[in-house]
């Protein structure tokens, strides 16, 4: 594989990695959210970005912001429109993810190590180091979230809407 289709294939990555963390979020509530997976209290730190993400759901659940980072041409800019949308950094979503009260099936520890996996690769390509992100990558094929493998199979892909949304491009 030439280096530039390894650059490709690990921004490829980053840009779905961003966007399912982000689209997870979107299950993120405040007490009396009857959508939520995880209901967030009036005094934590985060149930503000939290009741954006209820208020934005069909928004974070889309591809939409997805396809306006395309043309992106740094970690920033792919992260931007997640941001303005959630008002979440990466380091929230772990924290989030972290918390205890998630309802089966959603969040949890293993989306917190996917937030993780994201924020190490958006380091790697901030600082120019391919062979580090790459080997993030080489992980996130191995990472399964809360209903089986992260990266879907290009088969599975192909025939599973559900899995175009949560994973919208394929990389290899």
């Amino acid at each position: 594989m030439t280096s530039e289709m390894e650059r490709r294939r690990a921004w490829c990555y980053f840009r779905n990695l961003v966007h399912t963390v982000y689209r997870e979020a979107r299950h993120v509530g405040s007490a009396g959210d009857a959508a939520a997976k995880l209901h967030l209290s009036d005094d934590h730190p985060l149930v503000a970005a939290g009741r954006l993400c209820a208020k934005r759901r069909s928004l974070l659940k889309s591809t939409s912001i997805f396809k306006q980072t395309a043309e992106a041409k740094s970690v920033d800019d792919v992260l931007r429109p997640y941001r303005d949308a959630a008002e979440l950094e990466l380091t929230d979503l772990v924290v989030l993810f972290s918390e205890p009260g998630w309802t089966q099936g959603f969040g949890g520890l293993k989306w917190a190590a996917i937030a993780r996996a994201t924020a190490e690769l958006a380091d790697a390509l901030n600082i120019g180091k391919l062979d580090a992100a790459l080997k993030v990558c080489a992980r996130v094929q191995e990472i399964e979230h809360n209903k089986g493998p992260l990266v879907p199979s290009m088969e599975k892909w192909r025939f599973t809407p559900y899995l175009r949304e949560k994973w919208p491009e394929l990389c290899d």
